[in-house]
């Protein structure tokens, strides 16, 4: 699950303590990866990228 947060929603002061309870209990649970986008995104390329990339070849051949 992703959080993406906007800092005109979210970076006013009245809400940062739900922001704080809400991942304090999501990272409170087993199994939680607590990753960047930068780390999902190269998580995605070395599990997924290649077998898309080979997919997404063969439908164009398919199609072309």
């Amino acid at each position: 699950m992703c959080l993406p947060l906007h800092p005109f929603l979210i970076g006013v002061a009245h809400r940062v303590d739900h922001l704080a309870g809400a991942v304090d209990y999501i990272l409170g649970h087993d199994g939680v990866w607590h990753a960047t986008g930068r780390e999902i995104a190269q998580w995605y390329l070395d599990h997924y990228y290649d077998a898309t990339l080979a997919a997404q070849r063969a439908f164009a051949e398919r199609w072309a």
